[in-house]
């Protein structure tokens, strides 16, 4: 996945202190690794509720910046 989920554009991938994430050039804001998000999800649901907060707030962050 290399779409931003809050506004579409391309992302950047970038490893860092032994992780990897996704950097939005356009939101400004780094994030998740969907890939392994996903597997995480499937394995502990409460990944899940973590991940639909951290996009929401990620949404609403891109909507705050475009206005």
């Amino acid at each position: 996945m290399n779409d931003c989920p809050c506004c579409s554009s391309s992302m950047l991938r970038h490893i860092e202190h032994n992780r990897v994430y996704w950097y939005c050039p356009s939101c400004h804001q780094e994030m998740p690794n969907f890939s392994l998000e996903m597997v995480n999800r499937q394995l502990n649901p409460s990944a899940r509720q973590a991940f639909n907060l951290f996009k929401e707030r990620n949404q609403r962050l891109a909507k705050l910046a475009l206005s």
